[in-house]
């Protein structure tokens, strides 16, 4: 039986260190999304921007306004539901804090809008556009047309 560890397998390390880091995401989101029609694609993200936000806005950020009233509560909701974001979307530093930056424009939307679906759709655009993204990547290095 295998030992439990924290982080990353060795065989995943190594991995990174050859291909490198976009390289290994990339290959990692390809496998998840390879033969997927936009249509499904457009589901998967929208079921993604469903759950996250349900526990990142709905539950951490609103939990906190609830249980602190006044500006106190929305800024601390909005900043535990962005760190925790950050940090479970975590596959670089750099992308953690765009994660991190991220959540906070999706706090202020559910404060703007007080409409979670107002949320996750702009969650699931978002999921959406960057596996498109991928996908267009992937295309054209298949192709020879980017390295």
């Amino acid at each position: 039986a295998e030992q439990a560890t924290f982080g990353p397998r060795p065989q995943v390390v190594a991995d990174i260190r050859r291909l490198g880091v976009q390289r290994w995401i990339d290959a990692q989101l390809a496998q998840l999304f390879e033969g997927r029609t936009r249509l499904q694609i457009m589901a998967i993200a929208f079921a993604a921007g469903w759950g996250e936000e349900t526990l990142f806005r709905w539950t951490i950020q609103t939990g906190f306004a609830e249980r602190f009233p006044g500006l106190a509560g929305l800024v601390l909701g909005i900043t535990a539901a962005s760190i925790v974001f950050g940090l479970m979307h975590a596959a670089t530093r750099l992308y953690a804090v765009f994660a991190a930056l991220l959540s906070v424009y999706l706090g202020l939307v559910l404060i703007w809008t007080g409409s979670l679906l107002a949320v996750v759709i702009t969650h699931a655009v978002y999921d959406w556009v960057v596996v498109e993204h991928l996908r267009y990547r992937l295309a054209q290095r298949r192709h020879g047309n980017q390295p």
